[in-house]
C-alpha cells in the first residue's frame, strides 16, 4: 500500500511539475511578446532627436535626401528644393518657428513639419499632422 501511495505521489509531482514548466514557458512567451511590442512601439522615441530652427537649417541646407531608391530631394541653401521621382518638381523650403515648411507651386500654401534627426545622424524624419511621416537618408 505504501508503494502504491509513493507511486501516486510521484506521479502527482510529475504532472504538477509539467504543468508548472508549461505555465512558466507560456508566461515567458507572453512576456517576450509584450516586451517586443513595447520596444517596437517606443523605438522611435529614443532613436530620434527633435530639431529646432537653427538645427533644421544646418541639417538641410545644401544637402540631398533619398526617401527610396527612386525618390530624392535636394535642399538648396537659397530656399529652393528639388523633389525628384523621375519627374523633377521644384518648390520652396523655409524654417518657420521650429518647423520645416515647404511650398509646391502652383499652390500658395505652406505645409509645415516637425523635423527629427536619427541618433546616428544619417536620417531625417519629417512628421506632419496625423500619421504623415517621411524618412530620408543623406546621399551626399
Amino acid at each position: 500500500m505504501v508503494e502504491i501511495l509513493k507511486a501516486k505521489i510521484k506521479d502527482f509531482h510529475k504532472r504538477h511539475n509539467l504543468i508548472l514548466i508549461l505555465s512558466l514557458g507560456i508566461f515567458c512567451l507572453v512576456m517576450c511578446f509584450i516586451s517586443e511590442a513595447y520596444a517596437n512601439e517606443n523605438a522611435d522615441k529614443g532613436d530620434w532627436e527633435k530639431l529646432g530652427a537653427v538645427k533644421i537649417t544646418q541639417v538641410l541646407s545644401a544637402r540631398t535626401l533619398a526617401y527610396s531608391s527612386t525618390i530624392s530631394q535636394k535642399f538648396n541653401a537659397s530656399g529652393r528644393t528639388l523633389y525628384d521621382t523621375g519627374t523633377p518638381s521644384w518648390g520652396y523650403w523655409r524654417v518657420q518657428g521650429d518647423q520645416y515648411c515647404s511650398q509646391w507651386p502652383p499652390q500658395n500654401n505652406w505645409t509645415c513639419y516637425d523635423l527629427y534627426i536619427s541618433k546616428n545622424g544619417v536620417s531625417i524624419k519629417f512628421a506632419g499632422s496625423g500619421n504623415n511621416v517621411s524618412v530620408g537618408k543623406y546621399i551626399d
